[in-house]
């Protein structure tokens, strides 16, 4: 007599599983990025812009330079052979402007990077970019996007006429015919968010731990800029991107090894650990 074996697959849906990652969490043993003490380690606050288009006629950082604690202050220029802060995403005919890692010349988004403050503790460092002097020269902006899209509309981006990123167009079959033998036609204006994937958990406020390899030689900027030695960044990432962030990493530092540079020719080596 034949035997029959009927295999049934296993669902998860509705079924109750252990969750791996509470032992640390209860037990007080699981690591986040605020957790990190280093020794000599640093921390890094950003001057980000105020306005959504302006020229930067001036940026004075002596004041934020002097106070005790500040380590360094790096603006647009002292990363301007940095490498471009990367595009996600590839399509056809996609026009990807080049962005510094801080701006140079000019800002074009509310919270665009203008300088870094380095010190010994976070405070400091925050008090450190209150005391950056930028001055700004506002210019014409256009938040909403059908606007901006508008023939005559300001152009964020100065080496195109407008401000049309790409052009997606696509169809199949005879639509025209389509609709002329529809029962019914539906004419609805649907809005959706920008962005596409969102993850459950807070993806704000996000922190980024990066340290050098402690046995190799100084001359090396923690975070991945490479001074004149091949010592490799560590990065952690509260993020869920952290593939990315190496990956990230890794493109800048190939993209112009030598790219950053201490301002006051301070040495570079020193700074071994940085968590911003």
């Amino acid at each position: 007599m034949a035997t029959t074996t009927i295999t049934k697959t296993e669902k998860l849906v509705g079924k109750r599983i252990r969750r791996r990652e509470d032992p640390r969490l209860i037990t007080g043993t699981a690591t986040y990025v605020d957790d990190i003490k280093m020794p000599g380690m640093y921390y890094a606050a950003i001057l980000r812009s105020p306005y959504a288009a302006a020229k930067i006629k001036s940026i004075d950082i002596s004041k934020a330079a002097g106070l005790k604690g500040v380590h360094a202050v790096f603006i647009g220029k002292d990363t301007e052979n940095a490498g471009a802060v990367p595009c996600g995403a590839s399509l056809p005919g996609l026009r990807v402007p080049h962005h510094n890692l801080l701006a140079l010349d000019r800002v074009y988004l509310v919270g665009h990077p203008v300088a870094v403050v380095v010190a010994t503790d976070r405070y400091i460092a925050r008090d450190g970019c209150d005391l950056i002097e930028v001055d700004y020269e506002p210019t014409e902006a256009v938040a909403d996007p059908e606007k901006a899209i508008a023939p005559g509309a300001p152009a964020v981006h100065p080496q195109w006429p407008d401000n049309t990123g790409f052009t997606f167009h696509q169809e199949g079959g005879d639509v025209a015919k389509a609709f002329a033998e529809a029962d019914v036609i539906v004419k609805q204006r649907i809005v959706s968010q920008r962005l596409i994937p969102n993850s459950m958990e807070s993806g704000r406020p996000q922190h980024d731990f990066v340290h050098l390899d402690a046995g190799a030689a100084p001359g090396a900027l923690a975070g991945g800029a490479d001074l004149g030695d091949r010592r490799k960044p560590v990065p952690r990432s509260s993020s869920r991107g952290r593939r990315r962030l190496r990956r990230e990493d890794s493109n800048l530092r190939r993209g112009n090894p030598h790219g950053v540079h201490f301002p006051q020719d301070r040495q570079a080596g020193e700074v071994d650990r940085v968590a911003a």
